[in-house]
């Protein structure tokens, strides 16, 4: 649940209103009382307060103090509710006769005394702890991320709608923004593009040049220059925005303002959180259900973020744990992943859709999932003081390597499919906006194999090995292709390594996660899976042969982080065997063991 987050000036705002509307109340009793006589009062009366009370209640949860303030907070709810309950107790017994009417001026007096008690606790709430309000109305905002600048002055990048949507991309491209205002002839604002919005562009079939008209978008958010800081806060989170543009009274653009930069001028100067929790985003899925478990079993705090595409069944038997949390929400959105990152020390981004054809169906939201919520997440972890952010990454961003050889990070990057894609984007973006103390980690993951609490069957061993089993055949297509391998527990025991080296050895950091010896081709998987399941038959099938083709070094993770994958792929598929037999899953053809057929029916 979302929270507003007022200022310690609102509060005192609140209280004054809530107080007045307690005497307004106490004043129109005397007419209503000679209206409707005393039974009805007594009676209508709680009934009013009641109503007042419950609206305290509901503004002071929506109150996100610093935790030091939180005593603060508590104190002065309960206190205004004490009050209520009082001046209830005393109303009621004046009306039914229970108190003498001769008393009434020393209840009121002492009720006057109470009421000035609460408004002398936020007082020295407000000139106490809160001589530094988060958010105090027309607060200048100064830009942290504009030292980082080419312009140095935070303003944005402005480009006329003249320009093409070639000429568009490279001005983002040399840039320190992923995003451009778009203004016309006079100077006027028109709308923004992003560089998501260009690679859907250029995924579009054709030789002709897309039409920046197309392109902009001319809905999105903008504020007035003068707004306050708190109120440009909370348009971007309710309208899940990244980026905020500011514009004169005549409607020409002036800055930018990123969420992350919202909160410099009071921040900055705060230490990172000390913490043990961990936020796993995508933790339900095939590699989140096994990593839940191992960090749970290392004694973390670790709360999930999903929005269970795959559904909730990999991680029911965790909801009574007294160190787990789970939110259902979406890594795109910046109202849910405030939510969840709460006094959360640590985040490994696992969400994505995953594979060449569950990323082919819907290019946009592919875009938006697997580029899109990286670029929010950064900002989000820099907003709440995240230590480190781990990311899985994948080994298709090298595309293809000659002759065989052994690719290692330094090596040339070629993707050649829309996943690889948005990986490798993903990384340049989380390094590039990263910033202390956030130390960010990229992982480029093999090709993963073996059984997960969340089963799949559309990965290359897993599908072999489950065809074999209900089939008795399995096709090879091509199959002189290398990919590297490496089983869902050692991508788990890999994370965790990043997650518990020292900061300087993977702060900024790239590594291959995976095993040199679990290198192979194709059909020397498919040839390991009929060893395996005996009577299978294996067919090469002469078909458009898949252009990913690499072998892959692991040398700077095994150094690095001391950490060697365990289990090899023979061990992997006889683990599927043995679940098969076990009757741990269902035929693999359902759509629940399959990204790309949950995405057709979502």
């Amino acid at each position: 649940m979302s929270r507003r987050r007022y200022s310690y000036l609102q509060a005192v705002v609140d209280l004054a209103a809530f107080q007045l509307v307690i005497w307004a109340i106490i004043f129109l009793r005397s007419p209503l009382t000679a209206l409707h006589g005393r039974t009805v009062m007594a009676a209508l009366f709680p009934t009013m307060i009641a109503l007042v009370m419950v609206g305290l209640l509901a503004a002071f949860r929506q109150y996100r103090l610093r935790p030091r303030d939180r005593f603060w907070r508590q104190f002065t709810a309960a206190f205004n509710v004490v009050t209520l309950g009082f001046l209830i107790v005393v109303i009621i017994g004046v009306d039914l006769g229970v108190i003498p009417t001769l008393e009434r001026g020393l209840l009121l007096f002492l009720l006057l005394g109470l009421v000035a008690a609460t408004a002398a606790s936020r007082v020295v709430t407000y000139l106490w702890l809160g001589r530094r309000p988060d958010f105090s109305f027309k607060e200048p905002v100064i830009l942290k991320s504009a030292n980082g600048h080419k312009n140095g002055d935070g303003s944005p990048l402005i480009l006329p709608d003249s320009l093409t949507v070639e000429e568009i991309k490279r001005a983002i491209e040399g840039s320190p923004y992923d995003f451009a205002v778009i203004i016309d002839g006079g100077g006027y604002y028109v709308g923004t593009v992003n560089d998501g919005d260009i690679i859907e562009a250029d995924l579009k079939p054709g030789n002709e040049p897309f039409p920046l008209a197309q392109l902009i978008d001319r809905t999105h958010p903008v504020a007035d220059e003068n707004l306050s800081a708190g109120r440009m806060r909370q348009i971007m989170i309710d309208r899940n925005l990244r980026f905020l543009p500011l514009l004169s009274g005549e409607g020409k653009p002036r800055r930018v303002i990123l969420l992350s930069d919202l909160d410099a001028k009071y921040h900055d100067t705060l230490q990172a959180r000390q913490s043990d929790r961990v936020l796993v985003i995508g933790g339900a899925g095939y590699i989140g259900s096994v990593l839940t478990r191992y960090l749970l079993m290392r004694g973390y705090q670790v709360s999930v973020l999903d929005n269970l595409m795959c559904g909730y069944d990999a991680l029911r038997e965790l909801d009574n744990h007294p160190a787990y949390r789970f939110y259902r929400g979406d890594a795109r959105n910046v109202q849910d992943l405030l939510t969840a990152i709460v006094d959360v020390d640590s985040v490994i981004h696992l969400a994505a859709i995953v594979g060449d054809p569950a990323c082919a169906l819907d290019p946009r939201t592919t875009i938006d999932i697997n580029y899109e919520a990286s670029k929010v997440l950064v900002d989000t972890c820099l907003y709440k003081k995240v230590n480190r952010l781990l990311f899985a990454s994948s080994c298709s961003v090298y595309g293809a390597s000659k002759n065989g050889e052994l690719l290692t990070e330094e090596s040339p990057l070629n993707p050649v499919s829309l996943y690889a894609e948005t990986r490798l984007r993903s990384e340049e973006a989380i390094l590039n906006q990263a910033a202390p103390p956030l130390a960010v980690t990229m992982f480029r993951l093999a090709t993963v194999f073996g059984f997960s609490y969340r089963p799949r069957f559309d990965l290359v061993v897993n599908l072999l090995t489950a065809r074999a089993l209900y089939d008795g055949e399995i096709s090879i297509f091509g199959g002189s292709q290398w990919r590297p391998n490496v089983h869902v527990r050692d991508v788990v025991t890999g994370f965790v390594a990043g997650l518990e080296a020292p900061r300087g050895v993977v702060d900024r950091q790239i590594f291959n996660l995976g095993s040199e010896r679990e290198n192979y081709r194709i059909s020397q998987l498919g040839e390991m899976v009929a060893r395996a399941v005996p009577g299978t038959s294996i067919k090469t099938v002469d078909a458009e042969i898949d252009r990913r083709d690499y072998r892959v070094a692991f040398d700077k993770i095994e150094k690095a982080l001391s950490w060697k994958a365990q289990v090899s792929v023979p061990q992997g598929i006889q683990e599927i065997v043995d679940a098969y037999h076990q009757g741990k899953f269902g035929h693999y053809s359902e759509k629940r063991y399959s990204n790309v057929k949950l995405l057709q029916n979502a």
